[in-house]
């Protein structure tokens, strides 16, 4: 009786290899973009949540609340870019006085790979939100708050298929969507 062999071939290691090699070179460009989506979502899960924050807040305590750009955490920058993060603070005295004292809540630099928060429209730095819940102007410090509502691009230069944009209008209802057209930059 012959003794049997088990194991495998060198003709079954090699398919088997191949399979695999084939099965992967389909799959690694599917989970680079469920990566990118992810982060992408990340970060406008965040942006959303900070203004829907400062919003109820204005209505909770009927004083103006502001979600501003901030590239050291304690104090309201102008520019276009949320990248290095934002401070949501409460307009405690009425006047439009920033004070860091009314600071409420701080976020900072985004920490999401490559994804990114870019303004769209004009030179607004921040959103005020009234007591009501509308967008106010309340400028401070050479900081222009959007009036009339603004969108903010929330992407990724890896992958500008997978963008987002953050939609705030003049009621101060804030949302999430899909851009209107593709993106054809994201800095």
């Amino acid at each position: 009786m012959k003794p049997r062999v088990v194991g495998f071939t060198l003709i079954e290691l090699l398919v088997t290899i191949a399979v695999a090699a084939i099965l992967l070179t389909i799959g690694v460009p599917s989970f680079q973009e469920l990566f990118y989506r992810n982060r992408v979502a990340t970060v406008t899960n965040d942006f959303l949540t900070a203004l829907n924050y400062a919003r109820s807040e204005a209505v909770k305590n009927s004083q103006t609340t502001v979600v501003c750009m901030s590239n050291n955490q304690t104090s309201c920058t102008s520019g276009t870019g949320w990248a290095n993060g934002w401070i949501i603070w409460v307009d405690r005295t009425g006047g439009g006085t920033f004070s860091s004292n009314y600071i409420v809540r701080v976020h900072g630099a985004i920490n999401a790979g490559d994804a990114t928060l870019v303004g769209t429209i004009g030179t607004q730095s921040g959103f005020a939100f009234s007591s009501q819940g509308a967008l106010s102007a309340t400028p401070e410090n050479g900081v222009t708050y959007a009036t009339t509502g603004d969108t903010v691009n929330v992407c990724t230069p890896s992958d500008l298929s997978v963008s987002r944009q953050v939609v705030v209008g003049p009621s101060g209802l804030v949302s999430s969507q899909d851009p209107a057209t593709a993106l054809t930059t994201c800095p």
